[in-house]
């Protein structure tokens, strides 16, 4: 099992934040994120290390989101407070 983790920033965030994700490997993966109620509220695959990824949640309310990210063999989850 590779080793994986992610990296938000900044955290807390006014609706735009950052996401690096950090892996052993070179495989895709896969980014979801969810509300305080659980509901999926973005998704994106095919995501590669190494790449900052810019998140824009201007348009949700404040509160706790999770962030999940998956490949193949793992999924790490973190979570992001939204404070505009």
């Amino acid at each position: 099992i590779s080793f994986i983790d992610i990296n938000i920033f900044p955290n807390p965030s006014n609706g735009n934040f950052n996401i690096d994700i950090i892996s052993e490997n070179n495989e895709r993966f896969e980014l979801e994120i969810f509300n305080m109620l659980g509901e999926k509220i973005y998704s994106e695959g095919g995501i590669s290390k190494g790449q900052i990824h810019k998140i824009n949640l201007e348009e949700f309310p404040n509160g706790i989101y999770s962030i999940k990210v998956n490949n193949s063999t793992k999924t790490i989850t973190k979570n992001i407070v939204i404070n505009k």
